[in-house]
């Protein structure tokens, strides 16, 4: 048996189908913009993607600006912004579900931790982390970043 037959006999057991899982797939999309003005780019992606959850690291571009991109229509709200609650960070989250399904568990200048919890879905914890480039940090540096990164999820 290969890997994508039991792939589909697994899906079709949970959701009837296979067709049924992969459009019920949620995905991801992280962009580390490095401050560059690519909102441009950012929305043809998302949009041709059919991206849910949208994470931006180094955004200069403001969230109302990222909004009008991913939102063209404006009597259609098609993307949603989860802002920091708790602290300040250098990610930003756009969802094409409202910002009440995404709650704010941990936030990090680098790192954000999020509850979803999605109406007939299992619910999820998402770990967005900017990790230090690997131009500006020595690799013990990057090292002890992902040591305090492991340490912090499994706090939560």
């Amino acid at each position: 048996m290969t890997v994508r037959s039991m792939f589909c006999r697994i899906a079709k057991l949970a959701y009837g189908s296979s067709n049924n899982l992969v459009s019920s797939m949620i995905k991801f999309l992280f962009w580390n913009l490095n401050n560059k003005p690519l909102g441009e780019f950012v929305k043809n992606l998302a949009l041709r993607r059919q991206v849910d959850v949208l994470m931006l690291a180094e955004c200069s571009i403001k969230p109302e600006t990222i909004l009008e991109l991913l939102n063209p229509n404006p009597t259609a709200t098609e993307y949603y912004y989860s802002p920091d609650r708790l602290r300040p960070t250098n990610i930003r989250i756009f969802t094409r579900f409202s910002d009440e399904f995404i709650n704010p568990v941990r936030e990090e200048p680098r790192i954000t931790v999020r509850h979803v919890q999605l109406p007939a879905r299992t619910d999820f914890l998402l770990v967005v982390a900017h990790l230090p480039s690997q131009l500006r940090f020595s690799d013990s540096d990057q090292e002890s970043e992902a040591v305090e990164l492991g340490r912090l999820i499994r706090e939560v």
